[in-house]
């Protein structure tokens, strides 16, 4: 370990002198509790400027993708379309490769899962010119279960792909889009969770034993003629939110409290939320594949044992 210091000047006040540890794996960082030395592609020079002057003046699909190859970090999405109607895209950077394991949690730092290397350029996610003549990037894991590397999960790196299935659904099989019709799907507000969720929850509360009171008998009508648009003025999205929000608690956090899940750690990322994209996905599996799963009844929450998918 070496030792690296800083002086970092501040306007209207005294310097701040700053240490940093430094291993052959990188940086020392403290973080939720947990100090761990972190080995960052971003730490590797990358010639962004020379090669976002490449991409500007190349003619074609050969030229943009050859430009690419010199682009190590920060990993991006780059999308390209010329005028004789041709599209693609590539998901540039340094993928590290290690010699042993997935790193989506903490390795050991003995040396034995070290990075190695990184994917191949042209094994990085790319496409050009799918039969589906449609490519929407919005943060989702551009690649399916049998790509041959890791390159992240869901929980720590991609969103979990509702947005992509969205744009995909709104573009796919259509023809002559204008800038207007690009821009609706864009601004638009409508949550695809909340359309595929409505239809099971509306029927359990037309249930003959549901009971509902007055005011959960309006929400529900609000529900019933509601279009899925989350705009700020909508009293249905809110039911909605709430319910969702409600449900998700309902099922999980029992599970947490039995497992004593250390929450206070790190908040964001442990507490049982909406913000959880993979509660989200697995909920909504349950509840509309899966009903009889017995997670979903509160007489197995106290138990201890493997949830099951």
């Amino acid at each position: 370990m070496r030792q690296v210091h800083y002086t970092i000047a501040v306007r209207g006040a005294a310097a701040q002198r700053l240490t940093v540890d430094i291993t052959v794996h990188g940086p020392v960082m403290t973080q939720a509790g947990q100090t761990t030395s972190v080995d960052w592609m971003g730490n590797v020079p990358s010639p962004d400027l020379a090669v976002l002057l490449a991409i500007n003046q190349a003619h074609d699909w050969a030229q943009f993708h050859a430009a690419l190859a010199a682009w190590r970090a920060p990993s991006q999405n780059f999308v390209y379309a010329d005028d004789r109607g041709h599209i693609g895209a590539i998901s540039a950077g340094y993928y590290p490769v290690v010699r042993h394991g997935q790193p989506w949690r903490p390795m050991p730092g003995t040396g034995a899962d070290d990075v190695a290397g990184v994917i191949p350029y042209q094994a990085v996610p790319q496409a050009y010119d799918p039969p589906g003549h449609v490519l929407a990037t919005a943060n989702q894991r551009p690649v399916g279960p049998s790509y041959p590397y890791y390159i992240g999960t869901t929980a720590d790196f991609f969103d979990p792909g509702y947005r992509a299935s969205q744009i995909y659904a709104s573009l796919q099989g259509r023809r002559g889009l204008t800038p207007a019709a690009f821009a609706a799907v864009q601004t638009s507000l409508t949550d695809p969770l909340a359309q595929r969720m409505l239809p099971r929850l509306l029927a359990a509360l037309r249930q003959p034993g549901a009971r509902l009171t007055a005011r959960q008998q309006q929400a529900a009508r609000l529900l019933e003629g509601w279009n899925g648009a989350m705009t700020a003025s909508s009293a249905a999205a809110s039911v909605w939110w709430t319910f969702w929000t409600d449900y998700l608690t309902a099922v999980f956090q029992p599970w947490w409290h039995t497992a004593a899940v250390p929450v206070h750690r790190d908040p964001s990322g442990l507490r049982v939320s909406p913000g959880q994209a993979s509660l989200d996905q697995v909920l909504e599996t349950w509840t509309l594949r899966d009903p009889g799963n017995a997670t979903l009844s509160p007489h197995r929450a106290g138990r201890r044992g493997p949830l099951r998918r």
